[in-house]
Order: C-alpha cells, then sequence, then structure tokens
C-alpha cells in the first residue's frame, strides 16, 4: 500500500533539489501545485471529500441564483406585459387626442369666421343707425 505522500508526489511530481519551483519536478504548464493551509493535512481522500463538498456548496448557491434569475425573469415578462398594455392605452389615448384637436381646430375655425361676420354687420348696423341719426338732426334743423 502506498502512503499519502507517494500519492501526492506522483500527482505532482517528486521533490527535485537543484531546479526550479522550489526543488519540485513537474510536467505542468502552470507550475507546481502546492498545498494550502486547508489541504497540506489531506490525503488523496480528505482531498476529494473537500473538493465534493465544495462543489455541493457551489451547487447550492448556484440553485439560490438560478431561483433568482427565475424570479427576474418572472418580473421582467411582468413588467413587459404591463408596458404593453400601457403602450396600447397611449395609442388609443393619442389617437383621441388627435381627433379632438382635429374638432377644436374646425370649432375654432367657424367661431372666428361666425365673428367676423357678425362685426361685418354690426357695424353695417352702426353705420344704419348714424346716417338715420344725421337724417333726423338734418330735419329737425332744417323745420325748427
Amino acid at each position: 500500500m502506498r502512503s499519502a505522500s507517494s500519492d501526492r508526489d506522483a500527482l505532482f511530481g517528486s521533490p527535485n533539489p537543484g531546479q526550479g519551483n522550489g526543488g519540485f519536478r513537474s510536467n505542468r504548464a502552470w507550475g507546481v501545485a502546492r498545498d494550502t493551509p486547508e489541504t497540506e493535512d489531506l490525503d488523496n481522500r480528505g482531498l476529494l471529500d473537500q473538493q465534493q463538498t465544495i462543489m455541493r456548496d457551489q451547487d447550492q448557491i448556484l440553485d439560490v441564483l438560478a431561483q433568482s434569475v427565475g424570479r427576474q425573469k418572472e418580473i421582467a415578462i411582468s413588467i413587459d406585459t404591463e408596458l404593453t398594455e400601457q403602450n396600447m392605452l397611449l395609442d388609443d389615448l393619442d389617437a383621441k387626442v388627435d381627433r379632438t384637436d382635429s374638432g377644436i381646430r374646425n370649432a375654432t375655425h367657424r367661431v372666428r369666421k361666425v365673428a367676423e361676420q357678425a362685426s361685418t354687420k354690426g357695424m353695417w348696423g352702426v353705420i344704419c343707425f348714424l346716417v338715420l341719426a344725421l337724417i333726423v338732426v338734418s330735419f329737425l334743423a332744417v323745420y325748427l
């Protein structure tokens, strides 16, 4: 039976004084793997258990994150639905405002036309009244 240190040496490379990388020979592209304080007292089985525990914790975090993203998706869909309904209402309101604006313009045009005609008729009425008053005053001046 092999010891944990020999398994580790086989995995990471055996100590080889005189070379770089802290005296370890390695074929790894990124250098020699080093134990952390959390892993230095663990054998291969302990490392595997620790890795599985970390992965379970990450899976739980990812599940919570997935639920949060799902809720955000539901909120986004609700917002989209509400905005679509609001846009339809605004489009309807815009069409009604356009019709009302057109009606107000037509009514304003007719009021101006009536006002012009009324002011002209009023002037003719005043002219006729003043001419009649002039005739009456002239008549009274001549005969009195």
